[in-house]
């Protein structure tokens, strides 16, 4: 059994009690599903292996060697190498773990408990395969049946956006996306167009909270909810993506159930960024998605798309071929709810903040 799989099997589990012949090391420590905790890339670690993850209010919670499991930011069975603070938050270094760092003792011929998925669907971005760009993009602009390729380009600007869930018969379920653009740069694009692009400028979420920690750390760290744009449809409220400008230091965090976001700036601080705020957070990549219907709003279009799975013989084939996407068929969204956070506390560099020893 590896360390993913033990991943699957254990933090299904809210204490050992629900499986009598585990017995935990004592540095093993459960992350409740009530705090939020956000993985994030961290640039300058010791090896491509190594995740970086931040608790809001944690200093102390956790230290070096200990075994931090959650269902959160993307599931988390790490054994911790650094600890330090940037004021109140906890920031942490670690790697997967091995099932020694783990299980005192373990009857792995128990039979293992359904994991349920924290992560919402909508958070899951779907990256096409680099061929199928290629492919798409050598089409552009030429029709297949009622199909046009159109290729964005490099200068244009796109931001994806979280979509819809729809229930589809047998129990299937297709997840959408959102393409957001200016509609001087997409009032062309038309419903069945396939679009495609190499690069887009990340997701859109939403401020919630900024905090600033003050010298010697210098750091803002700006709390995000990942923006879902089909609310945006019936809403009267007025709707601006403020831009990152260039040259800023920033990382972007994800964590939760996905949806919550973080984003850490240091030294140069967005200035325009207030709670309630529109801006680009989590970087996106590439995209070939068809357009299912549309809507404008405020200088933007707003695409519903669905990835592209493969095209042959000219074809386009989608990942929603056979699946109603009329409002009924959405199904109902579920909340994660973020409780009390807690307390916890590495000298190296996280994305491109740096972190002092406290």
């Amino acid at each position: 059994m590896n360390s993913f799989v033990t991943l699957l099997f254990f933090v299904s589990c809210v204490s050992t009690s629900a499986i009598p012949s585990v017995v935990l090391r004592p540095e093993v420590k459960l992350i409740n599903t009530s705090w939020t905790v956000y993985a994030c890339p961290s640039d300058g670690a010791a090896d491509d292996q190594t995740t970086a993850f931040v608790l809001p209010d944690g200093n102390g919670y956790v230290r070096p060697n200990d075994v931090v499991i959650s269902k959160q930011a993307g599931g988390m069975m790490h054994k911790i190498s650094h600890s330090a603070s940037l004021g109140t938050y906890g920031v942490f270094l670690g790697k997967i773990a091995e099932l020694d760092d783990v299980f005192e003792q373990v009857n792995i011929s128990e039979p293992s408990q359904e994991t349920e998925e924290i992560e919402r669907p909508e958070s899951q971005e779907i990256v096409p395969d680099s061929n199928l760009i290629k492919t798409l993009t050598s089409r552009n602009g030429l029709v297949s049946g009622n199909t046009t390729v159109v290729k964005l380009r490099g200068r244009s600007k796109v931001w994806k956006c979280a979509g819809h869930v729809y229930q589809g018969e047998n129990e299937t379920s297709h997840v959408t996306f959102y393409l957001v653009i200016p509609r001087r740069e997409s009032d062309h694009i038309n419903v069945d167009d396939v679009l495609v692009g190499s690069s887009s400028g990340g997701f859109l979420e939403k401020v919630t909270e900024i905090v600033t920690i003050p010298s010697p750390w210098r750091t803002k760290f700006v709390h995000t909810e990942l923006l879902l744009c089909g609310n945006l449809e019936d809403s009267s409220d007025v709707f601006r993506i403020n831009e990152i400008r260039r040259g800023l230091q920033y990382t972007s965090c994800v964590g939760g159930d996905g949806i919550p976001g973080l984003q850490m700036f240091q030294r140069r601080t967005p200035r325009s960024v207030s709670v309630g705020s529109v801006i680009p957070g989590r970087p996106s990549q590439e995209f070939a998605a068809k357009v299912l219907q549309s809507f404008q709003k405020d200088g933007y279009n707003f695409f519903e798309v669905s990835p592209v799975e493969s095209i042959e013989g000219g074809e386009v084939t989608v990942a929603s071929t056979g699946i109603t996407t009329d409002r009924h068929a959405r199904q109902k969204r579920t909340t994660f709810t973020a409780g009390k956070r807690f307390k916890a506390t590495f000298p190296v560099t996280l994305g491109k903040v740096k972190a002092k020893i406290a």
